[in-house]
């Protein structure tokens, strides 16, 4: 916005900033990660957001899990038990083992 249209339009350019602020606040703490990390794993967290949260890898997840890579991206761990016929405790703790540094 052009500094003349500002004083020109001073509702609609604060409603713009009023619109665009929380946008970017939302963006950054999306992209940054979770602030406060579960102390466990659950059943509602996606396989990404167990990555970003725990720094659990990619490759590490799918051995884990018994699948390749990339195929659960975005499911939550309740839908891949429902998907792979396993028990939510039983993903739970291999995620968890990995988590730990136990390892697959």
């Amino acid at each position: 916005m052009h500094a003349r249209a500002l004083h020109r339009h001073p509702r609609l350019a604060a409603l713009f900033f009023g619109a665009v602020a929380p946008a970017v606040v939302l963006g950054l703490r999306v992209s940054v990660g979770p602030a406060v990390v579960p102390a466990t794993v659950r059943g509602w967290m996606t396989t990404n957001y167990v990555a970003r949260a725990y720094g659990i890898d990619r490759d590490a997840r799918a051995a884990v899990l018994g699948t390749e890579p990339g195929r659960l991206q975005g499911l939550t761990l309740c839908e891949i038990t429902q998907a792979l016929g396993r028990s939510e405790a039983d993903i739970i703790a291999a995620i968890e083992s990995l988590h730990a540094g136990v390892g697959p």
